[in-house]
């Protein structure tokens, strides 16, 4: 019932966030951005929802599989999608000439075909046996889902905060010129790119522990935190030592800018 109490929350949250992008347009020029740059931007947001959504089903969705300690899954689902990401990029963007459109389009498609690959394996498992759905009158019992609002808002409120951060200073920017928002937005992507290794290393660490914790080895659950702290540790310098030794072709590869 855990996946589809997620599934609810994620799915609640659709009207709020429709309503605004709709008017991101607006309230990006009443941040003193470029209008043109609101412009795309609202026109982007609005063509990729479906790709939000997708997105957070997916990352609900992985993150139960990761619990039963079945993270290659969604990998090998995402080996088998991912290839065909740039034929929707040359389809959409080149073929039908949609230019941004069809960015978003093809971001939508891909992230369909994850998500129906993760499906079709769960409902045939053997092992996991999970037929509920978000229809499930389980899935409202009042105690349970008060419980797991409980435990999943303060994460909620982390992502929040922590990427809100980078958003804010990417209006400040924006309001400096066109071209230091785009300067700060490559290095936002340069260093997300390094950042999911602590990403990866975070989620395996949520279900070893809560293994460990579950057969009441709590020595084996710290011994595999501290492992995840060397890793992460030893992931950043070794990110910060090639982002600072190929910055430039980083930045070449991602953008034609000088």
């Amino acid at each position: 019932m855990l996946l589809q109490r997620g599934r609810v929350l994620i799915l609640s949250t659709l009207v709020p966030i429709f309503v605004l992008f709709s008017n991101m347009e607006s309230i990006l020029i009443m941040f003193s951005q470029d209008p043109l740059v609101a412009k795309f931007a609202k026109q982007y947001l609005m063509v990729a929802f479906p790709k939000l959504v997708l997105a957070g089903l997916m990352d609900c969705h992985r993150r139960w599989l990761n619990s039963f300690a079945k993270n290659h899954i969604p990998m090998i689902c995402s080996l088998v999608s991912v290839p065909f990401h740039y034929l929707w990029c040359y389809i959409f963007v080149v073929y039908f000439d949609l230019e941004l459109v069809g960015i978003g389009i093809a971001g939508a498609v891909s992230l369909g075909i994850q998500n129906l690959f993760l499906q079709v394996y769960t409902y045939f498992s053997e092992e996991l046996k999970y037929t509920a759905t978000i229809f499930s009158p389980q899935v409202y019992k009042k105690e349970e889902f008060k419980l797991f609002v409980k435990v999943a808002m303060p994460s909620v409120f982390m992502f929040w905060i922590n990427w809100w951060i980078w958003e804010v200073i990417v209006l400040i920017t924006g309001t400096i010129s066109v071209d230091d928002q785009a300067t700060h937005i490559l290095t936002m992507n340069i260093y997300s790119l390094f950042m999911n290794w602590s990403f990866g290393f975070n989620q395996s660490t949520c279900t070893l522990v809560g293994k460990r914790l579950g057969q009441r080895d709590v020595e084996g659950a710290k011994r595999v935190s501290r492992i995840s702290y060397i890793l992460t540790l030893v992931s950043f310098i070794v990110g910060s030592m090639i982002i600072y030794l190929k910055l430039l072709f980083f930045t070449s590869v991602l953008s034609e800018l000088p």
